[in-house]
């Protein structure tokens, strides 16, 4: 490939791509949720009379603070490493070793995303039955 590049790096930049994306649009339905039925009466009143207008909203600040606590572990573990790569002796303190594990560990960013699209989806499933029903 052109200018040394590997198709490693394609699919490291698409990845970081796809991740940002999923974790714009994660924290913009779970702010947007709750926003949403604050302001429309038509949607806020029958969730009010049920007692569903707070569950649904925790709900959706839930899915968001997955996606924050995931960003803050993500963002501890990237300043190790690179920490490791410009200061070569941090390499062999515990911190790093633990980030550089952290940082192989995809699960993470699976299970969270899917307590994210949990807590989301719980919270849609009763927004739908509230006024739908």
């Amino acid at each position: 490939m052109p200018n040394g590049k590997t198709h490693k790096d394609d699919f490291l930049a698409a990845y970081v791509e796809y991740a940002k994306a999923l974790r714009t649009w994660f924290v913009a339905f779970g702010i947007g949720v709750p926003v949403f039925i604050l302001t429309h009466s038509n949607v806020s009143d029958p969730l009010r009379l049920q007692r569903l207008d707070r569950s649904i909203a925790i709900a959706c600040l839930i899915g968001v603070g997955f996606q924050v606590l995931l960003a803050s572990l993500n963002k501890m573990v990237m300043w190790a490493l690179y920490y490791g790569e410009i200061q070569a002796s941090f390499r062999g303190q515990r911190l790093y070793r633990v980030a550089d594990t952290i940082s192989s560990w995809f699960w993470i960013d699976i299970g969270v995303d899917g307590l994210t699209f949990s807590a989301f989806g719980w919270a849609i499933w009763k927004l739908l039955i509230a006024i739908g029903g």
